[in-house]
């Protein structure tokens, strides 16, 4: 919030402040050049308010663990959604950039993104593997994680990767429950 508040002070602030944005552009291209969108304000101020909208929502109408079940379950729907065409995409790609995308969902057109929405699949599967008694619960997340990650991989994202260290060291650490001296041995292993 404190991050926000700096956002949206600063977006005021530039209005009143930095100079007019025509006389700007003059300034750095000749008149009659074309220009790219330069300003991104209105679409961070829309994803900064609408996430703050989320939170409260959830905060107000979700009340029950089996209720906060049902948003997990959902979120995974809505990720794997998008795995199968990132894998398609990555497949049939051909150029010296390629990277596991889709532009089927919104938020996995950017790789930092469509990895960090695999990586919450990954913590929000190991959450339910570890506090459920249902074998079959463990075995749709173990075979969900074994899909996630390497989709993950193929993203080439690197500041996702240094995530799924964290989030390794903190499955590691007991953050999520569940984990016992025989599962942190395991968790270390694979880290390395």
């Amino acid at each position: 919030l404190a991050i926000g508040g700096i956002f949206v002070l600063g977006t005021v602030a530039a209005e009143y402040t930095l100079p007019d944005q025509h006389v700007q552009r003059l300034i750095q291209k000749p008149l009659g050049a074309a220009y790219g969108k330069t300003d991104y304000t209105s679409r961070f101020m829309f994803q900064y308010f609408s996430r703050i909208a989320f939170v409260l929502f959830m905060l107000r109408f979700i009340r029950t663990p089996r209720q906060l079940l049902w948003v997990f379950v959902t979120m995974l729907f809505c990720i794997f959604f998008a795995v199968p065409s990132a894998l398609y995409n990555y497949a049939t790609a051909t150029g010296t950039d390629v990277r596991a995308l889709t532009r089927l969902v919104n938020w996995a057109d950017n790789a930092n993104r469509f990895a960090f929405g695999l990586l919450l699949g990954v913590a929000f599967l190991y959450y339910l593997s570890a506090n459920t008694r249902a074998g079959w619960v463990k075995a749709v997340a173990v075979a969900g994680t074994l899909l996630l990650i390497p989709t993950i991989l193929l993203s080439a994202s690197r500041s996702v990767f240094m995530g799924m260290l964290i989030l390794g060291l903190l499955v590691m650490l007991g953050a999520f429950g569940g984990g016992g001296a025989r599962s942190r041995r395991e968790i270390l292993a694979g880290m390395l």
